[in-house]
């Protein structure tokens, strides 16, 4: 069965991811490509000449990140995911136009998804297009290709990139000399998934040294127990 494959669906995409962030003042420093094949397949079924994605990004937490590449995005209330930004336009899944729409969401990490999502065509009943957002309320119309590391800069909201340290993914050299695309291993899976804004203790005590100093210098914040004394 076709799959998509979104490299070869935007042979440019390296330059068309870059352009979207630089164009709302952010740099992308790396890109992973985390699409899977699966997922690939059911989205491929949908596409036809009137159906055809368009580039949209989507920003969450830390903590769902690798969930999100393991099952790709779904519906709250579906498959034991819960409403976590509030559902002003319904309950699905919110993406953004330009990476700054879903930056506010991306919660400390420095992280991004950049989606292929349906909104036209047959399929247009599913979509919400409210202002720079687009809801899906069917999952299968919207499938997480990249993971980008990027950086704000101008006067938007900084995130503090040394939670996720983008230099641990960079390997070795500076862009745009280092490899822009890559593999996300296991290990980095793993510091993906362990982090949301705020953390816990436990979820401190296991956080690599970055992220550590990051909460020691006061730029992130300790999760508050909620628990009264």
């Amino acid at each position: 069965m076709h799959t998509f494959d979104p490299a070869t669906f935007w042979p440019d995409y390296k330059d068309r991811i870059q352009t979207a962030f630089d164009n709302v003042g952010f740099t992308a420093t790396k890109i992973f490509n985390i699409c899977r094949g699966d997922l690939g397949e059911k989205f491929a079924s949908k596409i036809s000449t009137e159906n055809v994605p368009v580039q949209l990004f989507h920003g969450t937490k830390g903590m769902f990140i690798d969930k999100i590449i393991e099952g790709g995005l779904k519906i709250p209330g579906r498959s034991g995911v819960r409403v976590v930004n509030g559902s002003a336009y319904g309950v699905g899944i919110y993406t953004g136009v330009t990476p700054s729409m879903s930056h506010y969401y991306a919660s400390c990490t420095g992280y991004m998804f950049v989606c292929a999502g349906i909104v036209s065509g047959e399929y247009q009943t599913s979509v919400k297009r409210p202002g720079n957002m687009v809801v899906f309320f069917d999952d299968t119309l919207v499938l997480p290709c990249f993971l980008v590391a990027y950086t704000p800069h101008r006067s938007i909201p900084p995130v503090n990139a040394a939670v996720l340290p983008v230099s641990e993914l960079r390997g070795s050299g500076d862009l745009p000399n280092a490899p822009l695309v890559a593999s996300l291993s296991s290990g980095e899976k793993d510091k993906l998934a362990a982090f949301s804004y705020k953390l816990t203790k436990k979820q401190l005590r296991a956080a690599p040294r970055a992220a550590k100093e990051a909460y020691k210098n006061g730029e992130c914040h300790q999760k508050r127990s909620s628990k009264r004394k």
